[in-house]
């Protein structure tokens, strides 16, 4: 019989995980292409929240990129959340 290789269950005991809080470096595009069927709000939802700050949410800098029309919804005046209006085509 053999050892386990290293590394492999059993072979060593668990050593303990060291968490680190996540820096405000932490930065997140959201690309969205189309608005249908209640995507927008969707995407205005989770850039929202990946925006608020620690400790309580993860203090991302946030960017979405879609359709100029789109911009108002998606970055609102006085959020976090930065637009950048790019041309994408329909499917």
């Amino acid at each position: 019989m053999t050892d386990p290789p290293d590394g492999a269950a059993g072979s060593e005991p668990a050593r303990p995980v060291t968490v680190r809080p996540v820096t405000a470096s932490l930065r997140v595009l959201l690309v969205l292409g189309s608005s249908a069927g209640g995507v927008a709000r969707h995407v205005a939802q989770i850039a929202s929240a990946l925006g608020v700050p620690v400790p309580d949410g993860l203090g991302a800098t946030v960017r979405v990129a879609g359709p100029a029309a789109l911009a108002g919804d998606l970055a609102p005046a006085g959020s976090a959340v930065a637009f950048d209006a790019v041309p994408i085509t329909d499917r």
